[in-house]
């Protein structure tokens, strides 16, 4: 019998939801490492609909104030998993550089990667599972979790967005769609049509708008979200359970409106008649920057990089995300710092992106969608990290920067052609489900009453049935996926995510 286990956590209960419905189509057995709230805990232990052999709650494990850290314990732990804690840890937004509300101490931070360390290596020690099904990562914790599973050769089906709209893959790496079946021969015809049902710029429309609460809406569940008693040695809670939290909160939606009206004065809306590179920014703080690249994070650093190895005729073109307004925008001096460049022009986020891409001659990105876009206007892209079209026709994968200069020289002398295109639609057919899974995540989650704090989360079976129900073709096609994922990664014997590697069907 197959021993599965499932990651839940107060932002994710699709890989609940769709195990419902696998369950009766196999003999396998359930266990959960959950990070839940209290009434998350209380849901778990009562429910009925999925049965599980064990659940182990990760905020259970988090350490006492005063605990003093096993320094030789984590070197050790290091040295017998090859993972490296320190890139880890610094990936985590509330440990490093967005500690907006909380700067917690290295005692602080190395007691919670002790007790994370001891928690997640009993827990898998214990449960022993062939296979782990879990979101794509996107804190300390379960990143930490995921090395883990991958250093005691346990399988993990990450359920992930492919992104493009309307495409999601099961894959046993964050960042990459795994091989499985041969390449598929692709029309013209087809490569107009796949772009205009995969647009990537659809998603990140759904995706604001799933992620907008209204400013009064978010004051009110700020204030809920202080009331609330429970789960304040949990690190994503320090420092957000006093007035200073909605202080903090105020003075920074005043600071969203004076760097709007900075930008709105500093930023171009119109491009000009000049020769192009391309570099839009992330949004963050985002796992994109912080655990796909994490040695690419600071942006600054990038596009000041990227400045110095321009050819003299060009200037780079910098737009703000648009979902920056989320977070109230950069600070002033991040843009100052690119304004300050004097071959960069910053764009204002209003400005469509693809009219910068038709323009320009090269796009640059850390680990960005819009190499994916640029591939369909037939543009060369440059990428600072190992993402699902890193090794595409056409793309370059920067790993020194000291190589910088030679390769945008020689990228820009490339013509254009479809051979970038022409492999995005045959991988994407073959491999990923036509599903939007960004979009099936945020109905989830508002079915128990998530609305943009998950603490104030409050899971029911009866809520998630009705979920269940209501998108049941969606979840029987997620959980046959899983099956079909299962049974190829087995007979392979693959562990780690396949890019080139065709498996034996």
């Amino acid at each position: 019998m197959r021993k599965i286990l499932l990651w839940i956590d107060d932002s994710s209960f699709l890989q609940y939801c769709f195990s419902t419905i696998l369950k009766n189509k196999t003999n396998y057995e359930f266990s959960a490492i959950a990070d839940v709230n209290k009434k998350g805990k209380k849901f778990l232990d009562d429910q009925n609909l999925l049965d599980f052999t064990s659940i182990s709650y990760y905020r259970e494990c988090m350490p006492k104030k005063d605990h003093n850290p096993d320094e030789q314990f984590l070197e050790n732990f290091e040295k017998k998993y090859g993972i490296n804690l320190w890139t880890v840890i610094l990936s985590e937004r509330l440990f490093y550089n967005f500690t907006t509300y909380y700067k917690p101490s290295k005692k602080e931070i190395l007691s919670i990667v002790e007790s994370t360390c001891r928690f997640f290596e009993k827990a898998l020690q214990n449960i022993s599972p062939d296979f782990v099904f879990m979101k794509t990562t996107d804190n300390f914790h379960n990143t930490l979790f995921f090395e883990l599973c991958k250093a005691m050769k346990i399988k993990v089906l990450t359920l992930a967005s492919g992104k493009l709209a309307n495409s999601t893959h099961v894959s046993l790496d964050n960042d990459a769609i795994d091989e499985t079946k041969p390449d598929i021969p692709v029309t013209e015809i087809e490569i107009e049509q796949f772009l205009d049902e995969h647009d990537p710029y659809k998603q990140d429309k759904i995706k604001k708008q799933k992620e907008t609460t209204p400013i009064k809406k978010r004051l009110i569940n700020f204030i809920r979200y202080m009331k609330e008693k429970e789960d304040e040695t949990y690190y994503p809670n320090f420092g957000r359970k006093s007035i200073k939290f909605i202080l903090i909160n105020f003075k920074l939606m005043y600071l969203g409106w004076q760097r709007k009206k900075f930008l709105e004065k500093n930023s171009i809306k119109t491009l000009e008649d000049e020769k192009i590179v391309y570099f839009p920014l992330h949004f963050e703080p985002e796992r994109t920057l912080l655990i796909t690249a994490p040695f690419y994070s600071n942006q600054i650093e990038v596009i000041t990089n990227i400045a110095k190895s321009l050819p003299i005729e060009y200037k780079l073109y910098v737009k703000e995300h648009s979902s920056m307004e989320l977070l109230f925008w950069h600070d002033k001096s991040f843009y100052n710092d690119i304004i300050k460049l004097q071959n960069v022009k910053l764009v204002h986020p209003s400005v469509n992106p693809k009219q910068i891409i038709k323009k320009c001659d090269l796009v640059t990105t850390i680990a960005g969608t819009v190499g994916l876009e640029a591939l369909f206007f037939e543009k060369p892209v440059i990428v600072f990290s190992d993402v699902i079209f890193s090794y595409f026709p056409n793309v370059y994968r920067i790993k020194n920067k000291n190589d910088l200069p030679k390769i945008i020289r020689k990228v820009l002398t490339l013509k254009p052609n479809k051979d970038g295109i022409k492999r995005i639609v045959s991988l994407y057919k073959k491999e990923c489900i036509n599903i939007d899974r960004i979009n099936l995540q945020h109905k989830c989650m508002k079915n128990i009453g998530m609305d943009g704090i998950n603490n104030l989360i409050i899971p029911t079976q009866e809520k998630l049935k009705k979920f269940i129900d209501e998108n049941k073709k969606e979840l029987e096609i997620i959980s046959d996926e899983h099956i079909s994922k299962m049974e190829l990664y087995e007979k392979n014997n693959v562990i780690q995510g396949h890019r080139n590697d065709v498996m034996i069907l």
